[in-house]
């Protein structure tokens, strides 16, 4: 989402165009004297960022110039803004692994962790950012669990990742894997009567 400011003040009480509340193709018409000179602004509101100018305008400085002259049909400007981009975290148990993965910076909702507490065994949280931000996903293993390894946009087996959210196109999933509890089995066997016992430490 974002706006276009236009100057000097056209005729008309509004001297800009924004698409909040809108379709993803909204436009405003503004009239002009002939013969002037008019400068366009774009500006992205905070989730969202600009990309670049059509039509009448091209490139994407922050602002372009259009001189209204004539006759005939008046410039089409347009300005393209890029949404929010979608990060996924996807914490994936084996054999009852718990865990939980931080992202930093917070994100646009209300959380910024991702956990698998009584969750099925791959479970996905689903977080969006401003276009071109980096974030850093940090994995906590719960007691009795262990982290094991990124997969999807990181890898390796350290305790962060960074993932950098551009766009367009669809976001990013990054998968962390926990290992739950291993299980060690005992078997005491008695030969004609003998009994014992086996300790286990820790």
């Amino acid at each position: 989402r974002g706006r276009v400011d236009v100057f000097p003040a056209p005729p008309g009480p509004v001297s800009f165009c924004d698409n909040l509340g809108q379709p993803d193709v909204h436009t405003c018409t503004f009239q002009f004297p002939p013969d002037t000179a008019v400068t366009l602004s774009n500006g992205a509101y905070p989730d969202s960022k600009f990309t670049t100018w059509a039509g009448a305008c091209g490139g994407f400085q922050p602002s372009c110039p259009v001189f209204l002259s004539g006759p005939g049909p008046g410039p089409l400007v347009e300005a393209v803004f890029l949404g929010p981009r979608t990060l996924t975290v996807q914490l994936t148990s084996v054999e009852g692994g718990r865990g939980r993965v931080d992202v930093s910076p917070a994100p646009l909702g209300p959380v910024s962790f991702c956990d698998n507490l009584g969750q099925p065994d791959v479970h996905t949280c689903t977080f969006q950012y401003p276009p071109d931000t980096a974030v850093t996903l940090s994995n906590q293993a719960y007691p009795h669990s262990k982290f094991t390894i990124w997969a999807g946009a990181c890898s390796g087996s350290g305790p962060g990742c960074p993932v950098f959210l551009s766009g367009p196109g669809p976001g990013r999933l990054a998968e962390a894997v926990f290992l739950g509890p291993r299980t060690l089995t005992l078997s005491i066997a008695s030969s004609r009567g003998g009994r014992g016992s086996l300790a286990v430490d820790p």
